[in-house]
């Protein structure tokens, strides 16, 4: 009897209903959170289980820019995310009540863009799951963004010598329980500030480091913008805003047979959910 496999162009991936594209992995998990309860007098001093805590489960998704499209962006506020991945003869594996707990962006020289985002679910999940009204993507259009195509604002000045990229958003929330319900918390408090941290390096062109001294007495601060376009038209096809960003760490690096290169770390403190949708839209805000 032969083995039927599932592969990659039999599975899909949903958020909210729509289907994503350009998705290159995805990883769904669940675990029970059970504990023993022990007692004097028994054989192997235990009495049974208890499930002491909420039931959750995880959704793990990578994906490649494709367009201007990001339908993550609109659910950061949001603790009812329902999503699925469907595979094979309709089976899946689905679950509701989520809410993304960190999303990211990077980029290197010979790699193409990708976008990651994870999210913890509350309650029930798995397979035979009811989800959403299935859809394909609200936007089909495909723009493939590549590495040549970004451009960064540092300093007032515009590099397109950017070697590689990483903008990483961690959002956690303290989840307030009540007494006699265990299948999810009832409230979601976010944990301000949320940090956004970006890293990137570039090749030296006109580049000088502050000296340590200056930078703690006046330490650096200025707004990012990156952004990548359509080679053809100069269409965007994705912007990210960090606003009043702070560099935290530098290095420089050389060697024989490379360029001079750079690598810069900033963070920006938010203490809005709602302001992680307009950095991750290129929209200018304070």
């Amino acid at each position: 009897m032969s083995i039927q496999r599932i592969v990659y162009d039999a599975q899909d991936v949903y958020i909210e209903g729509e289907r994503l594209k350009g998705v290159q992995s995805c990883t769904a998990s669940w675990s029970s959170p059970e504990t023993y309860v022990n007692a004097i007098g028994y054989q192997g001093g235990t009495v049974g289980l208890s499930v002491d805590e909420s039931l959750t489960s995880t959704f793990d998704v990578e994906q490649i820019i494709t367009s201007s499209h990001e339908p993550i962006k609109k659910l950061f506020e949001s603790v009812n995310i329902a999503g699925e991945i469907k595979y094979g003869n309709n089976q899946n594996f689905a679950f509701s009540d989520g809410q993304i707990t960190s999303y990211g962006c990077s980029c290197s020289v010979g790699s193409l863009p990708l976008t990651t985002f994870s999210i913890l679910a509350f309650g029930n999940s798995g397979g035979g799951i009811a989800s959403k009204t299935r859809r394909n993507e609200d936007d089909s259009s495909i723009m493939v963004a590549t590495p040549g195509s970004l451009e960064l604002d540092v300093y007032g000045h515009s590099s397109n010598a950017i070697q590689s990229f990483d903008i990483s958003i961690p959002i956690e929330r303290e989840a307030i329980s009540l007494i006699g319900k265990k299948n999810r918390p009832d409230h979601f408090v976010p944990r301000f500030p949320i940090q956004v941290d970006c890293q990137f390096t570039l090749i030296v062109q006109d580049y000088e480091s502050s000296s340590l001294y200056d930078f703690i007495c006046h330490p650096r601060q200025q707004d990012l913008n990156l952004s990548f376009m359509k080679c053809e038209t100069s269409e965007y096809i994705r912007k990210f805003f960090l606003p009043k960003a702070r560099l935290v760490d530098f290095s420089q690096q050389a060697t024989i047979d490379n360029n001079l290169e750079v690598t810069l770390v900033y963070k920006s403190l938010i203490t809005d959910l709602a302001n992680i949708e307009k950095i991750v839209s290129g929209i200018v805000f304070y």
